[in-house]
């Protein structure tokens, strides 16, 4: 049931970007067929990050031709990012209690651009980008440290299931937005991050 992370207790939220606050509409084939050019591999690049993390290991060079093929696509998609509804009114009120950071594995470029497009940039006491860590775990780890809190007393919302097992991985409370199917796994799902701000309004 909703409420089950029982998160009025929380010192500090963790929010993932891409489709859990916003959606960005990237090109996804173009962008992997670049992707397979540029770095001269048959690598269908799914899923994306676990592909790239690899064509890195086998030449370190490849890390600064695909971030620039991410920038690129993300770039183009700015204009056309949607945020999700009610986000600004959570954010601002979490903020009032908690201390806030968002992970992310878009560039710090690009992010840096949309949180100053819907006067976002304010409301998180500090940022990860895919430039700190392309692992989630790490980007988790980095947040709670920043935010100074225990992981115990911290609260990861996110929309995919391997955020979910980041988030068990250190022992931190979950809430997946979403209608995603996972069967057995324990966290608590809302359908939409709207759905998240009714229930922290009457918290």
């Amino acid at each position: 049931m909703p409420g089950d992370t029982d998160e009025a207790t929380a010192k500090a939220f963790i929010f993932d970007l891409d489709g859990t606050l916003v959606t960005f509409p990237i090109q996804w084939d173009r962008l992997r067929a670049d992707l397979r050019k540029a770095t001269e591999t048959d690598s269908e690049f799914k899923p994306l990050i676990h592909d790239i993390e690899a064509v890195i290991a086998k030449n370190p060079r490849n890390r600064e031709i695909a971030f620039g093929i991410l920038d690129k696509y993300e770039i183009q998609a700015l204009d056309k990012v949607v945020l999700h509804d009610n986000v600004p009114a959570l954010l601002v009120l979490l903020a009032g209690r908690a201390r806030l950071s968002l992970v992310t594995l878009q560039g710090r470029k690009v992010c840096e651009s949309l949180l100053r497009k819907f006067g976002l940039e304010t409301m998180f006491h500090s940022s990860f980008f895919r430039e700190d860590s392309l692992d989630r775990v790490t980007q988790l780890r980095m947040a709670n440290e920043s935010l100074g809190t225990q992981v115990s007393e911290t609260v990861f919302v996110g929309d995919r299931f391997d955020d979910y097992k980041a988030a068990m991985n250190l022992g931190m409370r979950f809430v997946m937005i979403g209608d995603r199917k996972e069967v057995g796994a324990d966290f608590v799902r809302f359908n939409s991050i709207s759905d998240y701000y009714e229930l922290q309004r009457k918290t």
